[in-house]
């Protein structure tokens, strides 16, 4: 009977474990409905949802992107902790325990107080958007630093005399001798540091502004965004927040409807006044007039709208973080 009850309670512990797995497989094959309703089965959405997926987000370049910082992260922080463990654990220092009590107590400090400062920082140096600006604030931490450090405590003191007297200087005997012999500590410090770097998330969701240097998790936070779920009873409602191209342009174009209103009110011109446009210097401001001219044309009063030149009363604006210069006169 207690073997009966110890496997009962493992059988429950592998199903409570295994189960999120099971659930975002059966949910990756059913639409945002489906899963919002609780749906478990497998559905037969798999080839559309990953369409939409790789039509919606660069997925590709993203996961490019995790690899890449995250093995560079796992390399470099392997030596330079490693490299610290060894000297403070080796080298005598009268000082060296109370500096290793200080870096602990780095442990201590919450990641988001620093994260403004460290933001400054590496926007001064230029490192936004960058594999260094990504790596440099955990190249190095206290934890992997006390780890290698016990580690070391257990590397033969008598091997490190053997190897100054054979003439071998200090670094070649950290490389020569200590890494191969603690092989198992580097194993378990490397898949911390590959999962904590592949996992992260705050960091690259602050310096990464562009869309070209998005890790995995960046894209997977973007899914959970562009939609809203009401329910009520067995009914499900789910709302579209997505802002596709049309709606883009179309915002501009309200925009330079509102840009235009306004100057007509700056030149003195009259409720009825037709008028005459132009605009230049922006290229996607002038094709998006292009494409809604009768729309603009209707809304302002205009009788013609001209291009890359400019006349009457003429200002500079900024559409949505366009620049571009209008300019109107009156028929």
């Amino acid at each position: 009977m207690k073997n009966i009850g110890m496997y009962a309670f493992l059988i429950l512990v592998t199903f409570i474990s295994v189960f999120p797995l099971y659930w975002m497989v059966s949910a990756s094959t059913n639409k945002s409905v489906d899963v919002s309703k609780g749906v478990l089965s497998f559905g037969s959405h798999l080839g559309e949802n990953l369409k939409n997926l790789l039509a919606n987000q660069d997925v590709w370049a993203a996961l490019v992107n995790s690899f890449k910082y995250a093995i560079l992260l796992t390399i470099v922080s392997m030596v330079i902790c490693s490299l610290a463990g060894y000297g403070f654990e080796i080298y005598h220092d009268k000082a060296k325990d109370a500096v290793m009590g200080v870096i602990l107590l780095a442990m201590m400090v919450p990641f988001i107080t620093i994260l403004v400062p460290l933001f400054q920082m590496v926007a001064k140096m230029k490192m936004l958007n960058s594999t260094l600006g990504f790596i440099l604030p955990t190249i190095s931490t206290p934890f992997l630093i006390m780890m290698f450090r016990q580690s070391a405590r257990s590397f033969p003191r008598d091997i490190i005399e053997a190897a100054r007297l054979d003439g071998l200087s200090e670094i070649r005997i950290f490389f020569q001798m200590f890494i191969p012999t603690m092989k198992s500590t580097y194993a378990a410090a490397m898949t911390i540091t590959f999962m904590n770097a592949w996992n992260s998330y705050m960091w690259p969701k602050v310096i990464m502004t562009q869309s070209e240097s998005m890790t995995m998790p960046m894209v997977v936070a973007n899914l959970t965004e562009g939609y809203v779920t009401e329910t009520d009873g067995d009914t499900s409602v789910v709302l579209d927040t997505n802002l596709t191209p049309e709606l883009i342009e179309e915002g501009f174009v309200r925009e330079i409807i509102s840009k235009i209103q306004t100057m007509r009110k700056e030149a003195g011109f009259e409720v009825m006044d037709k008028i005459h446009v132009y605009a230049k210097d922006n290229q996607r401001i002038m094709d998006i007039m292009e494409n809604h001219r009768d729309e603009i044309m209707s809304e302002v009063l205009a009788e013609e709208i001209t291009l890359n030149e400019t006349d009457g009363y003429v200002k500079e604006w900024s559409i949505n973080k366009e620049n571009v210069v209008l300019g109107v006169t009156r028929k």
